[in-house]
């Protein structure tokens, strides 16, 4: 299967003049041995302040671009192995270049047969990431290759009545013990009556690990304008809403190894 897409936006006023550009594209094959995914996209938006006649505009600017890639193998009715790679930019966040490559293994204490249904899944990734960085890091680093092994435990259930998903995410820096991050996602659907759900989803990040700081720091002008990521030890959302689905909920479920890959027919949410 083949996506391809885009916008472009377009504003303005006599003080305030925007555009914002995206694009994205994501190819993917999913056999019961074999699953590969491949996706990419960027963007870009620009802002230009005029604050004063005669004074020079403030001009806040994010670009960035990624593209990621998965192959998995599957071994047994419950073991899998797979290698994540990506590469990308952005501006937000420091870095000219990054790049990251991640063999790993997975368990599924459920065979994946009944993967329509339920399954327990433990992920260990050895990653390796390397960045060039804009500006010099807190840490007097412009260009760095780290390792970062981490683990995942998953467990999300489909019952007549609804859904749930939780799953958590730990790494850790192997230069540093002192560089780690914990990651919980949470979701719940619950059917009222044929077809309408009413859902919930939330994150939460415990952050240690923030590499690509500037020395620098940030100015006034990054922080109201986000142009800047900002050093911070913990991140989350919460999200409420309610769907009216048509279609099975179990359509064109193939091979769900290493995160997700279920149809879910055509769908309202608010």
């Amino acid at each position: 299967m083949f996506r391809v897409g885009g916008n472009a936006n377009l504003q303005g006023e006599s003080s305030v003049t925007s555009s914002n550009y995206s694009g994205n594209l994501s190819a993917n094959r999913t056999t019961e041995a074999w699953k590969f995914n491949i996706s990419g996209r960027y963007s870009r938006s620009e802002r230009e302040f005029v604050i004063s006649d005669g004074a020079p505009p403030v001009v806040s600017l994010i670009e960035d671009w990624s593209g990621s890639s998965l192959l998995v193998k599957s071994l047994t009715p419950q073991w899998s192995i797979g290698i994540r790679s990506g590469a990308g930019r952005s501006s937000r966040r420091n870095e000219d270049l990054r790049w990251d490559i991640a063999p790993g293994i997975e368990y599924n204490f459920v065979p994946y047969s009944e993967s329509s249904r339920r399954a327990f899944t433990l992920q260990a990734l050895i990653n390796v990431r390397h960045w060039d960085y804009t500006e010099q890091t807190i840490y007097f680093k412009t260009s760095e290759t780290r390792l970062a092994p981490s683990l995942t435990a998953s467990l999300n259930q489909i019952q007549p009545r609804g859904r749930t998903s939780v799953s958590v995410t730990g790494s850790q820096y192997l230069h540093d013990s002192d560089l780690y991050q914990v990651n919980l996602n949470a979701s719940i659907s619950v059917r009222l009556f044929q077809g309408f759900s009413v859902n919930a989803s939330g994150f939460y990040g415990l952050i240690r690990d923030q590499l690509f700081l500037p020395a620098g720091g940030a100015t006034t002008e990054d922080v109201l304008l986000r142009q800047r990521q900002l050093e911070t030890n913990f991140n989350y959302f919460v999200v409420f809403g309610f769907s009216y689905r048509f279609g099975s909920i179990f359509n064109n479920v193939v091979n769900p190894r290493f995160g997700g890959g279920g149809g879910e027919g055509f769908r309202i949410v608010f």
